[in-house]
């Protein structure tokens, strides 16, 4: 069965991470061969030799390409970008010898459309996804990148202290970022876990018949991609606390919910009684340079921290992509590559960098550069291996990561602490379930704005051992 043209919607698609993800989306597919489908992950052999018997890539002669932003102006601005960046490179590629004109053919069948959304706003995701089962009739992918933090400023000594004692975690694992507390976005919900969690959660329910209208043409899931980071930190997890309100690192907190949530509902989708539409997939950009800290620390510090960036990727970093097309690669890559080549267990993989070895490091092996920026990272290794020698696939998620000189690969590990957190990941999806099913019912009986006063309450335990929220989902059954 061959594919169906992809309909791609990015969310926060008009800066950062999220623009270098479209703008290498389309680099892509203006090729034959996207370079980004080749498998960089490569099964091993009962003899522990990298299997090399590739899957056929896929190629496309078009592509609908969504940017779901919040700014109309500033999504208008990428949209024109990406479109003369792209004729820019055919005008190149027609002066190449040989150049059979896919390129062009590919240009003709390019949509990319604009739909607006306020991941701090569930009214605008319920009418984004009205609009989009309106006007598509399938989804293929959705990436959530949009999110944020509220940053206050830099807690300089802890930053003197970090950068002398481990200059590379330093710039990689920070912890000296001030983050402002209590910030309560306009529906009541914690803004930054909203912003980063809740709403992709509840984007990716709603466009769940859109995906399932994909895997009926298809023959294979969609593929919904949560966008983690580095600094997503266990530490942070608190079950009396998931919209991340008390904390003060907010930022850190949601994105080790994006794990744990992730990693719970693709365990979900394999335990499943009948096959899934939907694949659930974490991948981070590694640290990419963008002007967000030029607030806090200044032009001149900001230019210093991009030069010192560039100086520990010479020295071996793997996660400092620097440039937001070279963070994208795991985005783009975990979108075109075959489900085949998605690997489920790190001791039965190995990188395609490896394949002519003899003996070719595991990917969980490869993985101990990364594992090492963590306190627990080798525990995390130990259990992994353990788990894994049982034949249960492990959590993992996907890094976008460059070589000395700049050159993008993808690699993985395995979530940190998983195994210590699991059955707070069963937890976090339960109740992220309730209360996207209260909001629902709310809005059904015209009672929205009702919702505000719930959301203070949701998620705090009661000395019992219940939650206010399962208490008020109950009353909620039967609207007045």
């Amino acid at each position: 069965m061959s594919l169906p043209r992809p309909i791609i919607v990015v969310t926060g698609a008009n800066s950062g991470v999220g623009y270098g993800i479209c703008r290498r989306f389309l680099q892509q597919f203006s090729q034959p061969t996207p370079p980004d489908a080749k498998p960089q992950f490569l099964p091993l052999t009962s003899d522990g030799r990298a299997d090399t018997t590739f899957a056929k890539t896929e190629s496309y002669e078009g592509l609908t390409l969504i940017l779901a932003c919040r700014n109309e102006g500033r999504a208008n601005t990428a949209r024109q970008q990406l479109l003369q960046e792209l004729d820019e490179y055919i005008h190149g590629e027609k002066r190449r010898p040989g150049y059979d004109g896919y390129a062009e053919r590919f240009r003709d069948n390019l949509e990319v459309n604009i739909h607006l959304i306020d991941m701090s706003s569930l009214r605008t995701v319920f009418r984004f996804a009205r609009e989009l089962s309106q006007k598509y009739p399938y989804i293929s992918h959705l990436i959530c990148n949009a999110g944020g933090a509220v940053f206050e400023g830099i807690d300089w000594l802890a930053a003197l202290g970090q950068l002398i004692r481990h200059p590379i975690i330093g710039v990689t694992v920070t912890e000296f970022k001030i983050q402002q507390k209590g910030v309560v976005g306009p529906d009541g919900l914690g803004l930054v876990w909203q912003s980063n969690v809740f709403s992709h959660y509840v984007l990716s329910h709603l466009l769940e018949p859109l995906f399932a209208a994909y895997a009926d043409r298809s023959g294979q899931p969609g593929r919904v991609l949560w966008t983690s980071s580095l600094e997503a930190s266990p530490t942070t997890f608190n079950r009396g606390d998931l919209q991340c309100i008390k904390t003060d690192q907010a930022y850190e907190a949601t994105k080790y919910q994006i794990d744990l949530l992730a990693s719970e509902l693709h365990r979900r989708t394999l335990e499943a009684t009948k096959p899934s539409v939907i694949r659930h997939i974490i991948v981070h950009p590694g640290i990419s340079h963008s002007d967000l800290t030029k607030a806090l620390i200044g032009a001149a510090l900001e230019y210093a921290k991009l030069a010192f960036f560039y100086v520990v990727r010479f020295f071996g970093s793997r996660n400092h992509t620097i440039e937001i097309t070279t963070a994208a690669i795991s985005a783009t890559h975990l979108c075109l590559i075959s489900l085949l080549f998605i690997p489920n267990m790190l001791t039965k993989f190995t990188h395609a960098r490896f394949a002519d070895r003899s003996r070719p490091p595991t990917l969980l092996e490869d993985s101990q550069y990364t594992h090492d920026l963590y306190r627990t990272g080798r525990r995390t290794m130990a259990n992994c291996e353990a788990a894994e020698a049982k034949g249960k696939p492990s959590a993992i998620k996907f890094s976008a990561e460059a070589d000395r000189l700049g050159n993008a690969r993808v690699g993985v590990y395995s979530v940190i602490d998983y195994k210590e957190h699991e059955e707070d990941a069963k937890y976090l999806a339960d109740m992220c379930e309730e209360l996207y099913h209260t909001y629902q019912k709310l809005e059904g009986a015209g009672r929205l704005d009702q919702f505000s006063e719930f959301a203070s309450v949701w998620g705090t335990e009661m000395t019992n051992g219940t939650t206010l929220s399962e208490n008020d989902s109950r009353a909620l059954e039967k609207p007045e």
